[in-house]
C-alpha cells in the first residue's frame, strides 16, 4: 500500500466504478437524481427526499438499534429475536458491505503507512471528502430525521420495544 495506490483508488483509476463519490445515494436514488450526480449538479434536499421516499425505512449504522426496532414495528410479523444481529463494531475491517462476513479487525494506524494515514486524517482531505460525498452525508442526516419522525408517531410503543432490544 502506497500513497500512489491510495490516490489512484480515490481518483477511480484502479478499476472503472471501483470508487464512486456518493456511493450510497447512487444505490437508492431514482435514475434522474443519479444523472444529476453524474453531471456534477449538486443535489437538493428534495432530490434526496425523493430517494428516501422510495423506501418505508432507511436505517443507518449510526442509529442501528433504533433502525432495527422501527423495522420490527413496520413489519409486525417478525419478532425482535428474529432480526439478524450484526456486531456493533462495524468499523474498519470488521464486516463486509452487508455486515455479514466477519474478518479480523485491523488496527488502521498499524496497517497504513504513516504518510497515507496522515493524508486520510488531514483536515484538507476530510473537507474534500465531505464535499465530494455531500449527498451521502445529507442522505444519512435526512434518513435520521425521517427515523425521528417515525419514532415520534408512536413514542411509547417504540420506547417499549427499544427496551426489549438486546443492547449492542
Amino acid at each position: 500500500l502506497s500513497m500512489h495506490n491510495v490516490r489512484a483508488f480515490l481518483r477511480g483509476e484502479l478499476s472503472a466504478g471501483f470508487h464512486e463519490d456518493n456511493f450510497q445515494t447512487r444505490r437508492v436514488a431514482p435514475p434522474d437524481v443519479v444523472a444529476k450526480l453524474d453531471a456534477g449538479i449538486p443535489l437538493t434536499d428534495d432530490d434526496i427526499h425523493r430517494a428516501l421516499n422510495g423506501y418505508d425505512l432507511v436505517g443507518t449504522l449510526e442509529r442501528r438499534d433504533e433502525s432495527l426496532v422501527m423495522m420490527k414495528l413496520l413489519l409486525p410479523m417478525i419478532e425482535l429475536r428474529d432480526i439478524a444481529e450484526v456486531p456493533a463494531n462495524v468499523g474498519w475491517g470488521s464486516t463486509d458491505a452487508f455486515g455479514f462476513n466477519r474478518h479480523q479487525d485491523v488496527d488502521v494506524s498499524a496497517a497504513l503507512p504513516a504518510e497515507v494515514l496522515d493524508m486520510l486524517t488531514s483536515p484538507s482531505f476530510l473537507a474534500r471528502f465531505r464535499r465530494a460525498n455531500g449527498a451521502d452525508f445529507r442522505l444519512v442526516e435526512l434518513a435520521g430525521q425521517r427515523l425521528e419522525e417515525q419514532i415520534a408517531r408512536r413514542p411509547e410503543l417504540f420506547a417499549r420495544h427499544l427496551r426489549w432490544f438486546p443492547p449492542s
